[in-house]
């Protein structure tokens, strides 16, 4: 009770008869375990109007948890409003986007370029069947405006046909999230190479058969989407496979695991990593490729190595503004 911040280490001492020693290897046992709260937490508050102590009171709750005598809980909502995110894909992504307006990321930038259909319905929950027809990103805009008019929310029509379109929004954004599934292959390797270029960090997230996965590309330090397809079609036909058959223009598209269900199981660890990646709150998964079990939930943690050949990331790169296609790809195996 005596620590409440206005008595020094010293008057501690004399009122409790309790050596200084002691009381600071008492203190450092209650930070290691984050049992106090920073004492300078009123001048981080300040910056937050009341609706939005109001609004964001569990986040306050829960950040609580990991104050510091440097860093209180203000401080790590603070980072959220200042962050920017883009969101590659508004149909999953919507999902990822309603979870960071709704945690108080200041400013979501999403791109789209497909309308609502009624097929996206059954896991897509940011749209409604009034909704089917219209642009996903005027759909999307107008429903996250409704559930946090707070921050800022700006959606471009674009198709992503090649890291140009996007490059603009790249800049802008401090992380971005992939959740774009077209043109397959292709299109997550024109953002993993738009975040090349400007060495932004990058969080994919989709599904595939019976498992989802999220994979981290922090540029030139792990593996990009380029070396998690060079050390795919090393290690398994199926992967090799089905790159050539893409190739060869005889892919038949497969059974689409998108179950709302698993949407919001991939979806909640997104969200949860990104806000770990702004706020520094705690550690983010242990390895840069995570696994997800759609059948019993599971999750496993592997490393998609940094490949020195790799034409996008490894030593040779030579600052591509475009991925190599995918023939030649394949051939630098």
């Amino acid at each position: 009770m005596l620590l409440d911040g206005s008595k020094r280490i010293e008057e501690l001492s004399e009122i409790s008869a309790v050596s200084v020693a002691e009381i600071e290897s008492g203190i450092r046992m209650l930070q290691k375990y984050r049992l106090l709260e920073c004492p300078d937490a009123d001048k981080d508050k300040a910056v937050f109007s009341e609706r939005e102590l109001l609004r964001y009171k569990n986040n306050w709750s829960y950040s609580s948890l990991y104050e510091t005598a440097s860093e209180s809980r203000y401080t790590f909502q603070s980072r959220l409003k200042s962050a920017t995110v883009a969101v590659i894909g508004l149909g999953g992504g919507t999902v990822i986007a309603a979870w960071l307006a709704s945690m108080g990321v200041g400013r979501i930038i999403g791109i789209d370029y497909d309308i609502v259909e009624l097929g996206n319905l059954n896991r897509q929950m940011l749209y409604t069947e009034a909704d089917v027809g219209r642009l996903k990103t005027d759909a999307a805009k107008e429903r996250l405006e409704l559930i946090n008019s707070d921050i800022v929310i700006e959606t471009i029509h674009q198709k992503v046909t090649s890291t140009e379109p996007i490059i603009h929004i790249v800049r802008e954004a401090d992380v971005l999230v992939g959740a774009i599934d077209w043109p397959l292959i292709n299109g997550p390797r024109y953002v993993n190479a738009a975040c090349l270029r400007e060495n932004k960090p990058l969080f994919f997230a989709g599904l595939r058969h019976g498992s989802a996965f999220i994979h981290r590309i922090l540029p030139f330090q792990s593996g990009c989407t380029d070396c998690l397809w060079l050390y795919s079609t090393r290690s398994s036909e199926s992967a090799l496979s089905f790159v050539n058959e893409l190739i060869n223009e005889a892919h038949v598209p497969r059974i689409n695991p998108a179950f709302a269900p698993n949407i919001a199981l991939l979806i909640s660890l997104v969200g949860s990593e990104i806000a770990k990646w702004i706020t520094k709150i705690s550690p983010l998964f242990p390895n840069s490729y995570t696994r997800i079990g759609l059948h019993d939930s599971g999750l496993s943690h592997h490393e998609v190595p940094r490949l020195s050949e790799c034409p996008s990331c490894g030593r040779l790169a030579g600052g591509l503004k475009e991925p190599i296609d995918l023939q030649a790809l394949l051939d630098s195996r």
